[in-house]
């Protein structure tokens, strides 16, 4: 029995959606036991993938590669969770009792936390680390801010629940800091068919971050520009120069249940026949394969791996592993988002940060990395790891090759024209090498996303903060396992690196020696 002719045509995309045993099963033997085998996988990574990206990009999947942006007002909510990165110092040496500690306290709380913000008429739009980016909107900004505050304020309450939570050192506490702001804000999708990104830009989310940053654990912390606009419904304290802190003085019942919206994600289910022709199923097969491919391209490749080869058991088993840990922040560029004032301006910003983009995860993928996501700690920055879900003997020299490649990336980009000046490209790097916990966080059934967690991830993300443009910053422990993998491989190294003083990483009580890699 030969392959159906119309699935041959779709080789190249049942290489990628199908596990590599079913693949070959299929290919050589396609009975019709195999091809209902492989609708039915299809089917079950077509569910999995709707999890795995915002409901905006599941609701109204994108074309591959296409450049496409929007202006759009919304109420922007970031979280960050404190405790957490010292728990899983404190099961790095557990293994995998360890890192399944670490995923059900963290899924635990990321359920509940997600059941309140889907109940609250939010979307979450990432993850990251232990951290979470929500947009809402409504009729008004009046009603998004409410619902906005409303569900923060359900968030801290909830939040007693995990003030005891039982460890290995004992009883221990994890909080919660919340950050709101409203305001218009640049949604684009840039990148190649290979690798898309969804990305925020303009100052919106910047300051909605940093109301975060400025918060208190336990409240919610509001813009001051955001909270004047529902001050006759909510009770603010005043916060430093520019935010304000919501006074939680509603009682259980309005709290609980006023402006709650209880909205379903757009299911992707299909219906799966029985007893269906050879025909037949190649077609399902195929209509299947079509419906998930502009979702693949949202997912890193080496986490589409993962959930392929874990399609049925519908989860990616977590992990503790040792990566080295990439923080890019690209400046010039992102900031000017909110100064473009037509449509060929914005082209030529979003082409730019889209060119820059598609290199940088070219740069990673060729060292087998992994680009994990475009966050926010700074402005723009790109999360990258090297030693997780793929390991490698040589993970540091990989990720210290590909920071400098970066830079060199960088620094020869043109300038970019907009906004009647002319915009260089910049960047800072930092580099982090330790423990993380990596793994599915989120909902069980629900929203979700595969993340790394740990002070790695964090003192890369400092480092990245401390670089001057165009400097790339590395810890002593990078160094230490660029100098024990080049002396296991006996390689000459495409970069070097001298100290660059010392600083006082968070978790640390010593000043941590810190090292400037040069190309």
């Amino acid at each position: 029995m030969s392959i159906p002719p119309l699935l041959v045509l779709q080789e190249p995309q049942l290489r990628i959606q199908l596990p590599a045993s079913l693949y070959a099963s299929l290919w050589v033997n396609p009975t019709e036991a195999n091809l209902t085998a492989g609708m039915k996988h299809l089917y079950s990574l077509q569910h999995l993938l709707s999890h795995y990206l915002p409901y905006s990009v599941v609701a109204h999947p994108p074309e591959p590669g296409k450049l496409q942006w929007q202006w759009q007002t919304r109420t922007l909510m970031f979280t960050d969770l404190a405790g957490f990165t010292s728990l899983t110092q404190a099961y790095a040496q557990q293994g995998s009792v360890g890192a399944r500690f670490l995923a059900d306290l963290l899924n635990a709380y990321f359920s509940k936390t997600l059941d309140i913000v889907n109940a609250s008429g939010g979307d979450l739009l990432e993850f990251t680390g232990d951290a979470i980016l929500v947009e809402f909107a409504d009729a008004t900004p009046e009603r998004a801010i409410a619902k906005a505050i409303r569900a923060g304020l359900r968030l801290q309450r909830m939040m007693a629940e995990f003030a005891n939570v039982s460890t290995l050192a004992g009883e221990q506490a994890i909080a919660m800091r919340i950050g709101i702001h409203n305001g218009p804000f640049l949604t684009a999708d840039v990148g190649t068919p290979m690798r898309m990104m969804r990305i925020l830009l303009g100052e919106t989310v910047r300051q909605a971050k940093q109301a975060e940053g400025t918060g208190m654990v336990s409240r919610v912390c509001v813009t001051a520009s955001t909270a004047q606009q529902v001050a006759n419904t909510f009770r603010f304290e005043p916060h430093g120069p520019g935010y304000v802190l919501v006074r939680d003085d509603f009682d259980a019942e309005s709290l609980g249940s006023f402006d709650i919206t209880l909205r379903q994600r757009r299911s992707t289910r299909s219906l799966l026949v029985l007893n269906q022709t050879p025909e037949e199923i190649s077609q399902a097969i195929n209509q299947l394969l079509a419906k998930n491919t502009p979702l693949i391209s949202y997912i890193a490749s080496p986490v589409l791996k993962l959930l392929v080869e874990n399609a049925s058991a519908r989860t990616i088993p977590p992990m503790l592993s040792r990566p080295t840990v990439l923080f890019v922040n690209l400046l010039g560029l992102p900031e000017v988002a909110d100064q473009v004032s037509s449509s060929v301006e914005e082209t030529q910003l979003l082409e730019a940060l889209s060119h820059l983009f598609a290199q940088i995860n070219g740069l990673v993928e060729a060292k087998d990395g992994f680009l994990q996501k475009w966050t926010y700690h700074l402005y723009s920055d790109i999360l990258i790891c090297f030693g997780i879900p793929n390991a490698h003997i040589d993970d540091a020299i990989r990720a210290a090759t590909v920071a400098y490649q970066i830079l060199h990336l960088v620094t020869q980009f043109p300038p970019v024209s907009i906004a009647n000046q002319s915009v260089q490209v910049a960047c800072q790097i930092g580099l982090a090498w330790g423990t993380v916990f990596a793994g599915d966080v989120g909902q069980s059934f629900g929203r979700r996303d595969y993340n790394a967690l740990g002070d790695p991830v964090n003192h890369a993300a400092y480092l990245m903060s401390q670089a001057a443009p165009n400097q790339i910053l590395m810890t002593d422990t990078v160094e230490q396992e660029i100098c024990r993998e080049q002396n296991l491989l006996n390689v000459e190294l495409p970069f070097s690196y001298r100290p660059a003083g010392e600083l006082r990483l968070k978790g640390n009580q010593q000043l941590t020696p810190i090292f400037e890699l040069l190309s």
